[in-house]
């Protein structure tokens, strides 16, 4: 297994920088650094670094190691240390609740989610639109939420999505329908599958 963050550039700094962030990473993150999907960038002068992880426990440990070291670099250091999750399971809970107190047009589903011994709940909603066009069958509708996060747990780089950090993307019309149309092969009944 690759125990070195992936590059692209080379010059001094960016070959300095990059050793320092395997030093650093490799003797306390043996296993839990996802160096198959980790990359350190150079970019027009300044540098990139996407850390990822295989265990959510240690986000706030491995950030601070990177802040370090970005602080200590002689050159402008962007990063993003992000962990890679599954989703376990997606159910429905009940209609949505405004912050008035009122109903909401939509429902609301709990999705289980686990990074390495990190199980974490996000909430989603479901619009009542998206609801209908999946006949308002909510074991449809759970595995929808399930695909759904799936991919947007997949995006690397800027558009990764931290569920600890961010709410859950809402499921509206438009996401049915536009993963329908992309054909993609679905668990939950849609698209050419």
């Amino acid at each position: 297994m690759n125990q070195n963050i992936k590059s692209s550039g080379w010059t001094p700094e960016f070959d300095k920088t990059r050793q320092l962030l395997n030093e650093r990473l490799n003797p306390a993150m043996s296993g839990i650094v996802n160096y198959d999907e980790s990359q350190f960038l150079e970019l027009d002068g300044s540098y990139f670094a996407e850390i990822v992880l295989n265990d959510a426990t240690v986000l706030q440990d491995v950030r601070e190691i990177v802040r370090q070291i970005a602080a200590e670099s002689k050159v402008r250091l962007a990063y993003l240390v992000r962990a890679k999750w599954k989703v376990i399971d997606a159910r429905f809970v009940g209609p949505a609740i405004g912050k008035d107190g009122g109903l909401r047009a939509a429902s609301v589903y709990h999705a289980t989610l686990l990074s390495g011994s990190l199980k974490h709940v996000v909430s989603i909603e479901v619009g009542n639109e998206a609801s209908r066009l999946l006949h308002n069958d909510t074991s449809r509708i759970a595995k929808l939420v399930t695909e759904h996060l799936e991919n947007q747990l997949a995006a690397g780089g800027t558009s990764s999505w931290d569920p600890v950090i961010s709410p859950a993307p809402e499921i509206n019309r438009m996401t049915v329908q536009f993963l329908t149309e992309r054909g993609q092969k679905t668990t939950w009944g849609g698209g050419n599958s």
